[in-house]
């Protein structure tokens, strides 16, 4: 009788381990969850402050076609072209890291950098205001964000979530225009855009 309570109590500690066990995985943050960058959410027109400077969404526009100093770009989609400005707070940056992300969060599109002059790096204080071009299916752009990071690296630092106030019916209205965007040459200083 004795090794039957015996073999009973060693079952019972191994189910009871188990059931721990399983509930300390789960309650503890996983490693991914523990690396993201920490998001600043804001609106296409106001200042958004992160750890390394302010990024501020001037105007978003949206075509099929679009034009750099350098060369025309046609996509069966549409392109997103967002005017927005950098001011640096402590050391030298620029846009690292540019992306439009889905109203849903599952789809990405990361910043293409279409211009011969790019978007430089400008001293603290020293805005920057650049056009940030993305290729987007026009499924997506609806309740879209700009994601901006100084960073090539975003884990353990802000990155802003910029909502840039994107329609139905202006990604309708934009696919039926087929209208062209000439991109904006990049601006150093001032803050008027």
């Amino acid at each position: 009788m004795n090794r039957s309570w015996g073999r009973l109590g060693k079952a019972a500690f191994v189910l009871v381990a188990l059931v721990v066990g399983k509930e300390l995985a789960t309650s503890l943050p996983d490693q991914s969850a523990s690396l993201r960058p920490f998001e600043v959410d804001g609106e296409a027109g106001e200042a958004v402050e992160l750890r390394t400077g302010t990024v501020e969404v001037l105007d978003v526009a949206l075509a099929t076609t679009v034009f750099t100093p350098t060369e025309g770009y046609r996509t069966p989609g549409l392109w997103v072209v967002v005017g927005a400005r950098l001011t640096p707070a402590d050391e030298k940056k620029t846009f690292t890291y540019t992306a439009v992300r889905s109203a849903e969060g599952d789809r990405v599109w990361e910043g293409r950098t279409r211009t011969a002059l790019g978007c430089p790096a400008t001293p603290p204080g020293v805005p920057v205001t650049c056009d940030l071009t993305f290729e987007v299916p026009p499924e997506a752009l609806a309740g879209a964000d700009l994601l901006v990071s100084t960073e090539t690296d975003q884990r353990h630092d802000s990155l802003a979530v910029i909502d840039l106030g994107l329609t139905a019916e202006q990604v309708e209205e934009a696919l039926a225009a087929e209208e062209t965007i000439e991109t904006r040459a990049t601006v150093v200083g001032g803050g008027d855009g």
